[in-house]
């Protein structure tokens, strides 16, 4: 299972694997532990204070404090911090340790103490939490991130199991544990921001595209949704005539009927690609001119070639999609003008997924369509 990274169309995988040490990429910013009340991360243009102690959160924008956040409750105390290379994502480990009403006399045992452990991420620019989850009796002592924040690597003890300490790795945004390793100290595992080394071993992120299929997680850090595209071709400049031109049409689904927003994420990774796409100002402004409903568009042939002649286009793209619960299930077909042949098509399947979370689903069908050409 693999996962489009933001930026340099990096693929990852949520599947840690053994590597060299030489594969692991050291986190733009310092992990920064509670031997230091103080932990300061600084870009070039923010900096971030956050008190460890008191759970104190302050942003510093040319010398000027642009806010001061508690993020902590009662009895909370942060264990550590570090912030995700594009600095969108502030990961916090956190204790509460209280005693508990069960304790009876004498000396304070560990069962007469009440312990739970969490993984906090707030957006540093904002102070606003994106979420938290409980991680049981699982005390972590360090943390990292993965580059664009999708993952959290953290190693620490397991308090209800005796003597057993890990390293875990967690998916960020919906909190799930996709790979633990047993490990017999916690001093000698160092975390990376793609994975982590013990012992002179290393494991990092797989970076690998499996078959046709490409799996990963929104970059919005306030959703958790996933994203699957497969296609039954890819789409360059080669596969197409010299003088191309690709009328995108607005995306249409079971609930707003048609979406013209999604529809130019389309087109933006099209033209990325070398592609050349209709501008989508100009295809609404065609299609309203000839009133054209999106109900029923396009039903022969002929309709397909006399719009295409219309927009000197030489093919179109057609998008449906259908809601099923918190799922999206989404159909792109390249239909040729002239024969109205389907030349290529991709499925999309988003799982936990928002209306404002297609846009981004439909600009990874296009990217996912052409940034494979240049490998076939």
């Amino acid at each position: 299972m693999i996962a489009l990274a933001c930026c340099a169309q990096t693929v990852f995988a949520q599947e840690i694997t053994p590597a060299s040490k030489d594969d692991l990429l050291p986190g733009k910013y310092p992990v920064c532990t509670n031997a230091r009340k103080t932990c300061i991360f600084e870009d070039a243009d923010n900096s971030y204070i956050l008190n460890m102690k008191k759970g104190q959160l302050a942003r510093k924008r040319d010398g000027k404090e642009q806010y001061k956040r508690n993020l902590f409750g009662k009895g909370d105390r942060g264990k550590s911090a570090t912030l995700s290379d594009t600095g969108n994502v502030l990961a916090v480990t956190v204790s509460n340790v209280t005693l508990s009403r069960r304790a009876f006399g004498g000396g304070t045992s560990p069962d007469d103490l009440d312990r739970s452990f969490r993984i906090a991420l707030y957006n540093p620019r904002s102070g606003s939490r994106i979420k938290d989850f409980d991680l049981g009796a699982f005390s972590p002592q360090s943390v990292s991130l993965s580059a664009d924040g999708q993952l959290v690597f953290t190693v620490g003890d397991d308090l209800e199991r005796r003597e057993v300490k890990e390293v875990r790795v967690y998916n960020a945004r919906s909190g799930l544990l996709v790979h633990s390793f047993a490990v017999t100290k916690t001093k000698g595992v160092e975390l990376y921001s793609n994975g982590y080394a013990y012992a002179g071993r290393a494991w990092a992120v797989a970076q690998a595209v499996v078959g046709e299929v490409a799996i990963y997680n929104s970059r919005d850090p306030f959703s958790i949704a996933e994203y699957e595209v497969s296609c039954s071709a890819f789409i360059s400049t080669k596969s197409l005539p010299e003088q191309h031109s690709i009328g995108v049409l607005p995306l249409v689904d079971d609930v707003q009927q048609e979406d013209w927003v999604a529809t130019s994420g389309m087109i933006e990774k099209l033209k990325g690609g070398g592609i050349n796409a209709v501008e989508r100002k100009n295809m609404k402004e065609l299609l309203e001119e000839v009133q054209l409903g999106m109900s029923g568009l396009f039903d022969s042939k002929s309709q397909i070639s006399d719009i295409g002649k219309l927009l000197s286009a030489t093919h179109f793209v057609f998008t449906d999609a259908q809601r099923h619960d918190d799922n999206i299930v989404a159909v792109s077909r390249l239909v040729h003008v002239t024969t109205g042949g389907i030349e290529s098509s991709c499925n999309l399947i988003c799982r936990d997924c928002r209306p404002q979370d297609l846009f981004e689903g439909v600009s990874a069908v296009a990217e996912h369509w052409v940034g494979n050409s240049a490998a076939k």
